[in-house]
C-alpha cells in the first residue's frame, strides 16, 4: 500500500507490504521510515506508523462529518491547494477509484485554509466487483 502524505504522489511515498503494515502496528518499538518530504520546510518526515496515522491519516474524525466523494475527474475533488494533485494521473479511472473523505475548514480565523482530506484508493482486483486498498494520501493547505 502507498501513503502519500499530500494528494500528490511521489516517488518518495512510502509503500508498505500487508506484512510490513501489520508489523509495523504490532511491535512495541516500530521502526521510524522516511515517508517524504515535509511542505514548506523540505525536511524529511521520519516518523513511526503510529506517528503518520496520527498527522496524515487519523488527524480528523472523517467518519462522522466529512462529505464523501468518488472521484473521476480532477474537479470532483474537494480539497484544493496550491500543489499540483497527480492522484488521477497515478491512479486512472479505468483501474482504481479514489474516495475522498473532505472536512471543510472550520476556524474563522484561518479563512477556511484549515480544511483537510483523506483519499482512499482501491484497485479492481476482479472485474469490478473487488476492489483492494492499495493507497491513501492526505490533503490539508500547502505552503
Amino acid at each position: 500500500m502507498r501513503f502519500s502524505p499530500y494528494y500528490r504522489t511521489e516517488a518518495s511515498d512510502q509503500i508498505l507490504t500487508a506484512t510490513a503494515f501489520e508489523s509495523d502496528f504490532i511491535l512495541q518499538n516500530p521502526p521510524t521510515r522516511n515517508w517524504g518530504i515535509q511542505d514548506g520546510s523540505g525536511d524529511p518526515i521520519v516518523l513511526h506508523i503510529r506517528d503518520y496515522f496520527s498527522r496524515y491519516v487519523w488527524d480528523h474524525p472523517y467518519h462522522s462529518s466529512a462529505t464523501v466523494t468518488l472521484i473521476n475527474t480532477n474537479s470532483d475533488f474537494l480539497s484544493q491547494g496550491n500543489l499540483i494533485n497527480n492522484l488521477l494521473a497515478s491512479y486512472p479511472v479505468a483501474q482504481y477509484r479514489i474516495v475522498e473523505y473532505h472536512q471543510p475548514g472550520t476556524n474563522p480565523a484561518y479563512n477556511g485554509m484549515d480544511w483537510t482530506s483523506l483519499m482512499v484508493i482501491l484497485k479492481d482486483a476482479g472485474g469490478g466487483n473487488q476492489w483492494t486498498l492499495v493507497g491513501l494520501a492526505h490533503g490539508s493547505w500547502t505552503i
